[in-house]
């Protein structure tokens, strides 16, 4: 048999262009407990992944190796998060210096720059790779 809840949380997934979802979009279908044991069940069975408190992203099959992914990458889905919470975020200063040549060194895109001296205290992470913030003037 079928549950009911399980359905209704994948439809809203599968149906939405999002990549993410925070664990409230989800309030009102059922009880805390069993909107929390659903999503357990989906990270379980690699629907979805947890990324931060609350916080849990789609997941496709790489098409290259065949394992398990988010649909975009980290840095991608931390930059549209900060953004959903009203973090305003731009190039951190190593990004930024070697786009003007001041270095060959080349960002990895885990550090996220904050146009404010307000840095997110919301710890982004995904299978040990965590996403850092830099405060940053323009």
């Amino acid at each position: 048999m079928r549950n009911g809840l399980k359905d209704r949380i994948l439809l809203k997934i599968d149906s939405s262009e999002k990549d993410f979802f925070f664990r409230k979009e989800f309030v009102g279908m059922a009880s805390d407990t069993q909107i929390n044991r659903v999503l357990k069940q989906l990270i379980a069975e690699n629907k979805l992944a947890k990324i931060s408190s609350g916080v849990y992203a789609k997941v496709v099959r790489s098409p290259l190796s065949g394992n398990l992914v988010l649909s975009r990458s980290l840095p991608d889905l931390a930059r549209q998060l900060l953004n959903d919470l009203g973090y305003e975020t731009g190039m951190s200063s190593l990004r930024r210096a070697n786009l003007e040549g001041k270095t060959t060194q080349v960002s990895t895109g885990r550090v996220i720059g904050i146009l404010s001296d307000n840095l997110p205290t919301r710890k982004i992470k995904h299978k040990g790779v965590a996403i850092y913030y830099e405060a940053i003037r323009c």
